[in-house]
């Protein structure tokens, strides 16, 4: 006779022996804070809080510089419309008209149910823009 895993005689492919009985837990949500670091490169952000500076340098070439420092890259970044909760916010919109169009008990209203609800609740808690 040949061991096993040391179960007993006929036990190891019985689906009724307590050992091979499917865990009782059930998938369930849970309330937790999320905390997500997000980037993204090369992205366009509108200012007006530039300095031309139009000078000559010692040849007599002209000079054309274009002075950032005064912006206030984090404000002109929240302003221009396409934060993450802006972008959230218009998803938001999108799967609301989608729920509106769908019945709620289908799969499809349960998967849109859900990603509103995913889309809800999100804020900035840190936010660092820098020019490149």
């Amino acid at each position: 006779m040949m061991e096993s895993g040391y179960y007993p005689m006929g036990a190891e492919h019985d689906p009724n022996a307590p050992y091979n009985e499917p865990s009782p837990n059930k998938y369930r949500d849970f309330k937790c804070t999320v905390t997500a670091t997000i980037a993204k490169d090369d992205m366009d952000i509108t200012s007006n809080d530039y300095v031309v500076c139009d000078e000559k340098d010692e040849d007599g070439t002209p000079i054309h510089e274009i002075i950032t420092d005064n912006i206030e890259w984090d404000k002109d970044y929240l302003a221009g419309g396409y934060s993450i909760i802006d972008l959230l916010d218009e998803l938001r919109k999108y799967v609301e008209h989608d729920i509106s169009m769908t019945g709620i008990n289908t799969s499809k209203g349960r998967h849109l149910q859900r990603l509103l609800h995913a889309c809800q609740g999100w804020y900035i808690e840190d936010l660092y823009v820098s020019e490149i």
